[in-house]
């Protein structure tokens, strides 16, 4: 759906200062009808490649292309995309539901459609009470929800989220997990930054990596999983006659497992169950990196 091909970008510092190369080189891509994760520490340029791909950001050198399902240009992608920054900007005085028809009317959206969206929308982010209320008054929470519903107003096939369960409780961050499900089910693409690596396990198919402005992984969750465990690892669930326990476990190595598992048993004891450990996706990505 887009390609972010071989793309540099640099800030000017202070004076005497030299410059600041935020991305070198970066290059990966959006895949259609997928849920990507964007992951990366902070200051290794997620936000920046996310403001380039909208064109709020000149690039150095090299080129964003878009699909044909967006268009084939950003002109043409813009009102195929929901975007939710991480710090959103609103009318302080506007009351939500004023900010909210304000911007579908931007969206050139009719009237009704805007109602429609707005009240299940509201109604899915649990915000439909604070509509009336003036914005100055919003939570950072009821702010991500509300910025939220105004990604989704026009129906977009892309939605790029920066940040999206940032500043919400767990009940919100549930919530918010579980709308991106269902748009995922709906056949829509979502590319989403996140430091919650938990929340990114739970609802992406794939994952980018960044790390000092270059991309150290980009593939589905399962591959990153998989190529980074350290070592081959089991649990062996066992009864030893001998101790006259209940029921014992140990943690193992491949090395070690088949050689614990023939002891057990010559003392006369019995294997429950052999497991081996799985590896989370915040070991992965902290493995990673550190081979990086």
């Amino acid at each position: 759906m887009i390609l972010i091909n071989n793309i540099y970008k640099s800030f000017r510092g202070g004076v005497g200062e030299r410059r600041n190369h935020v991305l070198t080189g970066l290059t990966f891509r959006i895949h259609e009808g997928k849920v990507t994760g964007f992951l990366g520490p902070n200051g290794s340029g997620k936000t920046t490649t996310i403001r380039m791909i909208l064109g709020f950001l000149q690039i150095d050198q090299g080129e964003i292309q878009f699909g044909d399902q967006l268009g084939g240009c950003l002109q043409s992608a813009k009102n195929k995309i929901g975007f939710m920054p991480e710090d959103s900007s609103f009318g302080q005085q506007l009351t939500g539901r004023e900010f909210l028809t304000y911007m579908g009317t931007l969206a050139r959206i009719s009237s009704a459609q805007i109602r429609m969206q707005i009240e299940h929308w509201a109604s899915r982010l649990s915000i439909t009470d604070a509509l009336g209320r003036q914005i100055k008054g919003y939570s950072k929470g009821m702010k991500q929800r509300l910025a939220m519903v105004n990604a989704l107003l026009h129906d977009p096939q892309l939605l790029i989220l920066d940040e999206p369960l940032a500043g919400l409780d767990p009940i919100g961050r549930v919530e918010m997990r579980e709308i991106m499900q269902e748009l995922k089910h709906q056949g829509k693409t979502i590319f989403f930054s996140s430091h919650i690596i938990s929340d990114v396990e739970r609802v992406c198919e794939r994952v980018v990596l960044l790390d000092r402005g270059q991309v150290l992984f980009n593939s589905p969750l399962s591959d990153l999983v998989a190529t980074t465990a350290v070592g081959d690892r089991y649990t062996i669930n066992y009864h030893s006659s001998a101790s006259g326990r209940e029921g014992e476990s140990a943690e193992v190595t491949g090395e070690e497992k088949e050689q614990l598992i023939a002891s057990i048993i010559q003392d006369g004891g019995t294997i429950d169950r052999v497991t081996p450990e799985v590896v989370t996706l915040e070991e992965a990505v902290y493995n990673l990196q550190d081979r990086g």
